[in-house]
């Protein structure tokens, strides 16, 4: 071969192997809006207003802030985010349900590693 041929035949392998590199990383990479949609529609429920969404990577976690005009709307959005398969735990701290009405509230929804939408998915 050629000297030219040998330096493409170089140039297009190392343009491939970053391709690969690329393509891996694509599919490490979680996709937070998919996440987000699936999730969206069971922030719906009637009687709350959302005011914060906070994604932690490291931690694997969705934080959730807000206001329930009820404790029962409170509970109907806990029990629908508890059946979403991404999610492994919702950890709601006591104090969500010392109030019955106006509640501010957090969750903080536990992403269950092995359901969780990738990038290249």
């Amino acid at each position: 071969f050629s000297p030219r041929h040998k330096e493409i035949a170089t140039i297009t392998n190392s343009f491939n192997a970053e391709i690969d590199s690329l393509s891996k990383i694509q599919f490490s990479m979680i996709s937070f809006r998919k996440v987000w949609e699936h999730v969206r529609g069971t922030l719906t429920i009637k009687g709350i207003e959302f005011t914060s969404l906070t994604y932690n990577e490291g931690k694997m976690t969705i934080e959730v802030t807000g206001v329930a005009q009820q404790r029962e709307n409170l509970t109907s959005l806990k029990k629908e985010l508890e059946k979403l398969p991404l999610i492994t735990e919702v950890v709601s701290p006591l104090s969500n349900f010392d109030k019955t009405t106006s509640i501010s509230f957090l969750f903080t929804l536990k992403l269950n590693s092995k359901k969780l939408p990738y990038l290249a998915s």
